[in-house]
């Protein structure tokens, strides 16, 4: 149930004293924690938005006791590149950082993280996606968030659930076309997104990587005009998927299904491309706050005291995701009784908490080598101008409707 009027202020207001407040707590020395994001750069607004909620994360936190007692201190570090992030590694470590959050680039986690593992410190990963992220056994590093076997998985599985209904066919007569752009993040993805279609039987039509720096994506929006295949499943950011559904409208391309990651699931997608060219395209990406909460109870309040602390509603999952990974490092430091970081990691792997224990949707229990098995991923799907969540059932609050209109129809 929403609130309204006056009394919905009030909560918020309501909610907002409590978490800047620390209720009186004793004073002791914070425990700080290294909070490393793309704060300038071409991916500056997902570093911004993440570290948006690792505030309110740290803030909530804080307003319930932070850690024994001792709060949190969040020490934001800029690192707009892998050599960058190296540098403020170790300038975290001589302000006696111990534990490191982060952020929202594989290229810069799978930097940093043997950087962190030789200084003693401990990474808790948000957001970043790779699975070499863990897979090369360090034992000081934690990925809370989905990999990127999870998001291929959610791409693969709203492909098998919703195209056959769809487009009235098998799945072995039904026509894919993959683009991705190159980076750890689109070819690692895509690459995972190949095997599973392969052993559906899929036809893949299209196969292409681009620079996601690039000025001009029209060269692969026209080979896949020409190739026509029915679906389409795109891995990229911000800028360049924005980019592509410009020009796929300017030259006339429309697949008869889109599934998206990246940009495809935020406001800002909407807001660039409007209604008319967003309603209807699929998107797979972090668990949005519009969700049931059921699956995921805390998402409203959460929503609630973003909006008002920015002004606006949360623009997609990756704020949330900061945010649930905060509460989660919270509870395990809790356990450690601490920062120290083989104590984090020794509680890290005996934490066993179901699905829905965060307000994403999250659960918490990790692998020998520090995956979280229980991050969840979601489908949306653009309905009339808005963002609804269509997979997985549990956290579902409508339908996919389908196929794509026409753009002339639109």
């Amino acid at each position: 149930m929403q609130m309204r009027g006056v009394g919905r202020r009030l909560a918020v207001a309501g909610l907002l004293a409590a978490w800047v407040g620390t209720g009186g707590a004793v004073a002791q020395t914070p425990i700080r924690i290294g909070a490393v994001l793309q704060l300038t750069g071409d991916l500056a607004w997902y570093g911004q938005e993440i570290g948006r909620g690792y505030e309110l994360g740290a803030k909530y936190v804080n307003a319930h006791g932070g850690i024994g007692g001792r709060l949190i201190e969040l020490m934001r570090v800029d690192v707009p590149s892998p050599t960058a992030a190296l540098a403020e590694i170790g300038r975290l470590q001589e302000a006696g950082v111990k534990i490191v959050i982060g952020t929202g680039s594989s290229a810069v986690a799978l930097a940093a993280t043997p950087a962190v593992e030789r200084n003693g410190m401990l990474w808790w990963e948000s957001n970043a996606l790779d699975n070499g992220i863990t897979a090369r056994r360090l034992k000081h590093v934690f990925q809370f968030a989905p990999n990127n076997d999870s998001f291929s998985d959610a791409s693969v599985a709203l492909f098998e659930t919703l195209a056959p209904q769809m487009l009235g066919k098998a799945l072995k007569d039904i026509s894919v076309g993959l683009i991705y752009e190159n980076s750890a993040y689109g070819t690692s993805q895509s690459k995972a997104q190949k095997a599973r279609l392969e052993a559906l039987g899929v036809k893949l039509v299209s196969d292409q990587s681009y620079d996601r720096k690039s000025s001009d994506l029209s060269p692969v929006v026209l080979q896949l005009r020409e190739a026509a295949p029915d679906v389409l499943i795109e891995t990229g950011y911000q800028d360049d998927i924005v980019l592509f559904w410009r020009q796929a409208k300017e030259l006339g391309y429309l697949p008869k299904i889109a599934i998206s990651s990246g940009a495809a699931a935020t406001q800002d997608f909407a807001n660039a491309l409007g209604r008319g060219g967003v309603d209807g395209i699929i998107g797979y990406n972090y668990p949005f706050h519009e969700m049931s909460e059921a699956g995921a109870p805390g998402a409203a309040s959460y929503a609630a005291v973003y909006q008002a602390a920015y002004g606006n509603p949360p623009p997609s999952g990756h704020p949330l995701a900061g945010y649930a990974a905060m509460l989660a490092l919270a509870d395990v430091m809790r356990a450690a009784g601490g920062d120290d970081p083989d104590a984090v990691a020794k509680a890290a792997h005996a934490m066993d908490k179901p699905l829905g224990s965060y307000p994403n949707g999250a659960g918490m229990k990790f692998t020998e080598w520090g995956r979280n098995e229980r991050a969840p991923v979601s489908g949306f799907q653009w309905q009339h101008g808005k963002m609804v969540t269509i997979w997985p059932a549990s956290v579902a609050n409508g339908k996919a409707m389908g196929p794509l209109v026409p753009w002339d129809k639109r």
